[in-house]
C-alpha cells in the first residue's frame, strides 16, 4: 500500500535502521536479488536467497528478522517497495534509489542466565492462569489445533510421532503466520531459550529435530511463517515474546508483578499470533522444566 503523495526526491535516499542480529549474515552477505512478498503501512517484507528482511515502522512489531525504521522512513520504503532493483546484501537493503543501512543492532534471543527450576515452575503456572483458553472455539481450525497440541505434547514427552505431528501443524490456520506455525515456533524457542538457561542440551536437540521437520514441510505454509520458524529454532523471537521469557525468568522477589503486563503485550500481537506463540512457549518451557525436575511430561492446559 502506497501513501498518496511520494516523498520529496532526495529526502530518503539513504535510511538508517536498527536491525536484528539474527539477519546480520543476510545483510552483510553478498548482494542478492530480492522479491517483494508483502507491503503494508507498518511492514514491508522482502525475500532473498537466505531469508526474509522485514522493514518495519516503530509503530509495528520488532520481529526477529526486522530492521526498524522511523515513521517517515517507513513511508518512503512503502512508496518504493515495488521499485527496481530490490536487493539485500553488502550491508544494506536496496529499494530502487533507496538504501536502508543498519546503523545499530539488537539481539532477538532472550539471554536468561541460570534459572532456578522451582521458580520456573511457579512462573509458568502464573502465566497459565492469566492466559485465555486456547484455541478460540470460534476458530474454524480449533479442533485440529487442539488435536495438534495434544500430539505435540506427546512428542515432547518422548512418545509421539514427530514427523506426523509437525506435518499436521505446518500451515494450519489463516493469516500471514498460521496458528499451527506460531505454536511450533513457540515450542522451538521455548526449548532453546529455557533449555539454555537450565543447561538442557537434550531440549535444544529436540528443537533441532522439530526444525528439521518444519523445514521439510515449509512449502505448506507462508514464506513469512517459515522464516520466523527458522529464527525461533535458534531462540530468536518477536520482542513481546522475548520480553515474556525474560519476565518468566526474572529472579527478583517482586518480579511476579511483571507477568501480567508482559502477557497482555504478547496477546496484542496479530489476530491470534500472540496467544499461539504463548501456548508454544509455555509448552516448550514446561518440557524443559519437567525434564529438569526428573519428569518427562510437560504440563498442558486449555
Amino acid at each position: 500500500m502506497r501513501q498518496s503523495t511520494p516523498p520529496v526526491a532526495g529526502d530518503c535516499l539513504e535510511i538508517g535502521g536498527v536491525a536484528s542480529a539474527a539477519i546480520a549474515d543476510l545483510l552483510d552477505g553478498p548482494t542478492r536479488p530480492a522479491e517483494l512478498i508483502g507491503s503494508f503501512p507498518v511492514a514491508v517484507y522482502l525475500k532473498a536467497a537466505g531469508g526474509i528482511v522485514a522493514l518495519v515502522s516503530t509503530d509495528g512489531v520488532r520481529l526477529p528478522n526486522a530492521m526498524v525504521l522511523s515513521r517517515a522512513d517507513q513511508a518512503c520504503v512503502v512508496w518504493h517497495a515495488a521499485s527496481d532493483p530490490l536487493q539485500v546484501g553488502d550491508g544494506e537493503v536496496r529499494l530502487g534509489p533507496v538504501r536502508v543501512i543498519a546503523g545499530r543492532w539488537w539481539d532477538p534471543v532472550p539471554r536468561l542466565g541460570r534459572v532456578e527450576v522451582g521458580l520456573l515452575a511457579g512462573r509458568l503456572d502464573a502465566v497459565r492462569a492469566i492466559l485465555p483458553a486456547w484455541p478460540d472455539a470460534a476458530d474454524p481450525a480449533a479442533g485440529r489445533l487442539r488435536t495438534g497440541r495434544e500430539a505435540l505434547a506427546s512428542v515432547l514427552a518422548r512418545t509421539g510421532d514427530l514427523a506426523g505431528t509437525v506435518r499436521g501443524l505446518v500451515g494450519l490456520g489463516a493469516g500471514l503466520t498460521p496458528a499451527g506455525d506460531d505454536l511450533l515456533a513457540g515450542v522451538m524457542a521455548g526449548l532453546v531459550v529455557f533449555g539454555t538457561a537450565l543447561e538442557r542440551p537434550d531440549a535444544r536437540r529436540l528443537a533441532v529435530r522439530i526444525r528439521h521437520e518444519v523445514v521439510a514441510h515449509a512449502s505448506a505454509t507462508t514464506p513469512v511463517a517459515a522464516d520466523l520458524a527458522e529464527h525461533a529454532a535458534r531462540g530468536a523471537l518477536v520482542q513481546p515474546a522475548a520480553d515474556l521469557c525474560r519476565a518468566i525468568a526474572d529472579q527478583r522477589p517482586d518480579a511476579d508483578s511483571a507477568l501480567t503486563p508482559a502477557v497482555e503485550r504478547l496477546l496484542q500481537l496479530g489476530h491470534t499470533s500472540g496467544r499461539d506463540l504463548a501456548e508454544g512457549l509455555l509448552l516448550g518451557a514446561s518440557t524443559v522444566q519437567s525434564r529438569s525436575s526428573g519428569h518427562d511430561t510437560p504440563k498442558t492446559f486449555g
